[in-house]
């Protein structure tokens, strides 16, 4: 693929390259009606392995369920009693807030430094041990200790309740604030005047007034709205489990916790324990990633793999003009609810043959959400298996997938279009990784179009399909792929218009 050598041909001929030679067109048609004699087989193969992998996984979850029962159920009596298990896994939201909590104090202890060393006597450690002597006369009246150990309190009350205790309620923070409140308008009428008027000191009060209250917005309208949404998400992929019994009986450890394992929508790619996000869709359709990860592919069954593929994107593409349009203009965008299909549109100023080296061959430096790619087999001469690695999403909330791919470019000469097809598959020479640092995707049929408009113009389309093995809300999947493929059209069109004549301007 480093290279692309043409060769003399008639205007008829379609040519597939990678490398590269030509086949006919009659050839390519003749792969495609015999994807259709055995598409129906591979779906039986697909249902049997399915069937024996289920049972397996049943018995398996069984034994291990037994064995953790009874140690988490004499550890809380309800859903709703905290979760101390190590299947449990906190909120990023609810972190945050913790660690505000701890900030509270911390800032307030400094605040209370500086004003104590700040009131000009010369020895300092008899202020100090004034500030802190709880029973000199007028203690109330000339020490700011006390707000420090009211912060103290209180940060050790909110991360009880909300660390420990694993409350869901914004009613403690509440009762915090509301103490702070009270006992700092007191604070202030018994405290301040002339002599205790001091920068320092109004920095002590005012700030952990402020903190006290942003605390306050943050557990409600934050932490526990996101906990809310992803329990419902949760709540609701569990139940389209159970119906299709990929859940074992009643007593099953996974139906018993689910509903305390909140990811909010920044845990969205945070650990390998995700699930996938769009796996109540996929029950929709069968997945159509082939093979194993345990056993290696031969180059007959890359080549299956990628003619189904094909097949499958023929189809796809007689129906996208009846998709749900999202975006109109410049980048088109179009999409499938009921397969989780995306159809984008748009033009570049250059040739197909500039375009298609851009799109197929150096990706990676335009798209900034792939981290690397790396050839691993050229299959035959339009066709390879590529490994490629994500880079974070949602600043760095969402971590990197990685994804093995079988892909197949074609160019038909008389019109001038590149059709590029790629199609995640399972293969052991690459398997996912084992410490589960990286979690490994799945990319459905994507179709990759480049045809012509004039000699300095292409249109270019591309059919998206992704599941990016997370457990993350739909509507946060559908804003954040609008928003990906948006970014990576702007990209590419920033890139055409500064490094287009860098390429080669005609095949050989």
């Amino acid at each position: 693929m480093e290279s692309l050598h043409f060769q003399n041909l008639s205007k008829k001929e379609t040519k597939p390259f990678l490398g590269l030679s030509y086949s006919s067109n009659s050839n390519h048609s003749a792969s495609l009606t015999h994807c259709k004699k055995e598409l129906n087989k591979l779906s039986r193969q697909n249902n049997k392995s399915k069937l024996k992998l289920e049972e397996r996984n049943r018995s398996s979850d069984s034994n291990r369920d037994n064995q953790k029962d009874m140690a988490i159920h004499s550890r809380r009596s309800s859903l709703l009693d905290p979760l101390l298990d190590e299947d449990h896994s906190m909120g990023k939201d609810r972190r945050k807030f913790l660690i505000v909590s701890i900030f509270d104090f911390c800032l307030t202890t400094v605040l209370w430094l500086l004003s104590t060393v700040s009131q000009g006597d010369s020895n300092w450690a008899k202020v100090f041990f004034d500030e802190i002597n709880l029973f000199k006369p007028q203690f109330f009246e000339k020490s700011l200790f006390d707000v420090v150990f009211v912060a103290f309190l209180r940060m050790t009350f909110l991360l009880t309740t909300y660390a420990i205790c694993w409350i869901r309620h914004w009613g403690p923070v509440a009762l915090s604030t509301s103490i702070t409140t009270i006992f700092i308008a007191i604070k202030v009428l018994f405290f301040f005047n002339k002599s205790n008027g001091s920068l320092p000191a109004y920095l002590v009060i005012v700030s952990t007034f402020i903190v006290a209250w942003f605390e306050l917005w943050l557990m409600p309208f934050r932490v526990l709205n996101r906990e809310r949404q992803a329990y419902y998400q949760s709540t609701q992929y569990n139940d389209n489990v159970n119906n299709i019994g990929r859940i074992g009986d009643s007593n099953n450890l996974s139906n018993r916790i689910s509903q305390n394992n909140y990811i909010t929508d920044d845990d969205a790619f945070g650990t390998a324990r995700d699930v996938s996000s769009d796996e109540d869709e996929n029950e929709k359709a069968e997945s159509i990633v082939q093979g194993s990860d345990t056993e290696n592919m031969t180059i007959e069954d890359y080549q299956h793999a990628i003619t189904v593929a094909e097949y499958k994107a023929d189809k796809i593409w007689k129906e996208i003009h009846t998709w749900k349009v999202l975006s109109e203009g410049n980048i088109f965008i179009s999409y499938n609810d009921e397969n989780n299909y995306y159809y984008v549109k748009t033009t570049c100023d250059t040739n197909t043959f500039v375009l298609y080296q851009i799109i197929w061959k150096d990706q990676i430096k335009y798209n900034n959400q792939i981290k690397s790619t790396e050839r691993l087999l050229i299959v035959d001469e339009c066709t390879e298996v590529v490994y490629s690695i994500s880079a974070p999403a949602m600043l760095g909330h969402i971590s990197s997938r990685d994804f093995l791919d079988v892909r197949r470019i074609t160019y038909n000469r008389e019109e001038d279009i590149f059709n590029g097809i790629f199609v995640s598959v399972k293969s052991a020479i690459k398997p996912p990784d084992s410490t589960g640092k990286i979690i490994r995707g799945e990319n459905g049929v994507n179709l990759m179009r480049i045809s012509k408009i004039n000699d300095n113009c292409s249109l270019y389309e591309w059919v998206f399909n992704n599941n990016i093995k997370g457990k993350v809300p739909a509507n946060l999947i559908k804003s954040g792929t609008k928003s990906f493929l948006i970014n990576a059209i702007k990209n590419l069109q920033k890139y055409v218009k500064n490094e287009a004549h860098t390429y080669l301007q005609k095949p050989f």
